[in-house]
């Protein structure tokens, strides 16, 4: 596991034995197209389409 801030681990409760267990969660992105096709995004791509408006904005 990373320890870079992109992983939540949460402590969770069996509701039917009361049994506790540890998750760890992480976040995706990926584009949906209009064809309802999904792609894992290419990180350095999404990240620049991104940071254009942003920097528009300031």
């Amino acid at each position: 596991m990373a320890d870079d801030g992109s992983a939540i681990r949460r402590r969770r409760q069996c509701p039917e034995c009361g049994r506790r267990f540890t998750t760890v969660e992480t976040t995706s992105l990926s584009v949906i197209k209009r064809s309802g096709v999904g792609n894992p995004s290419a990180g350095s791509r999404s990240s620049t389409a991104f940071a254009r408006p942003a920097k528009a904005v300031l």
